[in-house]
């Protein structure tokens, strides 16, 4: 039925990149978009949220967009969402844990909705921070929705992940933090370099302005 649906999303696009001085300095102010890699898709330029902030801030006007009387209703702090994460010197990754109901109008139909929200981030030390979030949902009419959330809970669970392509994943996840920590080093390099060849110049100018006034 149009008015039940069950979606997962993991990671739910956009991926987030944090606002940094470096980002600041290039021009890329809160809610631009870019792109470190020069592939693939665009990072939006947004301070962490966490779980709650994401459904707030991010998930519930989404889903307004599509259906305008969507309307939050509550939202819970669930820290048992989040596992422990790996640990390196070189990556750090934490995570949060929420859940919200939210009530709106499908297809003429009034509903009622649950979404499960993990937000992920990684953070390269001394480079940059990026995160995203998995979000898993569900709604349908209020006589349906036990049926839905029981559905909902048997899907969730029967979710496995190739070992193989968790192998891969992890290597690759590696190769896009290296990318994105050089990206970073290289537009500090460029800031920096701008900076003091402007100097040098502002420099020769008041040198020559400098002379003029005084007859040299």
């Amino acid at each position: 039925k149009n008015s039940t649906a069950l979606n997962f999303l993991s990671p739910a696009p956009p991926l987030f990149t944090e606002p940094n001085q470096t980002l600041a300095m290039a021009g890329f102010q809160e809610g631009s978009r870019y792109n470190p890699s020069g592939a693939g898709m665009d990072c939006i330029v947004m301070r962490y949220l966490g779980a709650a902030g994401y459904i707030e801030k991010c998930l519930v006007p989404e889903l307004a967009k599509t259906y305008p009387d969507a309307r939050l209703v509550s939202t819970r702090p669930r820290p048992e969402f989040v596992k422990a994460s790996p640990h390196s010197d070189y990556i750090q990754t934490t995570g949060d844990g929420a859940d919200c109901e939210v009530d709106l109008t499908v297809d003429g139909v009034k509903v009622w909705g649950y979404a499960y929200v993990v937000t992920t981030r990684v953070s390269v030390p001394g480079a940059i921070s990026l995160w995203t979030a998995t979000v898993g949902s569900f709604c349908a009419p209020p006589e349906e929705l036990d049926q839905a959330r029981d559905i909902f809970w048997l899907l969730r669970d029967t979710f496995a992940v190739n070992p193989a392509w968790a192998a891969e994943e992890a290597r690759q996840v590696a190769i896009r933090s290296k990318i994105i920590a050089a990206t970073h080093e290289e537009i500090t390099r460029t800031i920096n370099e701008t900076y003091e060849t402007r100097g040098r110049a502002m420099d020769d100018i008041s040198r020559k302005w400098s002379n003029a006034m005084l007859g040299k």
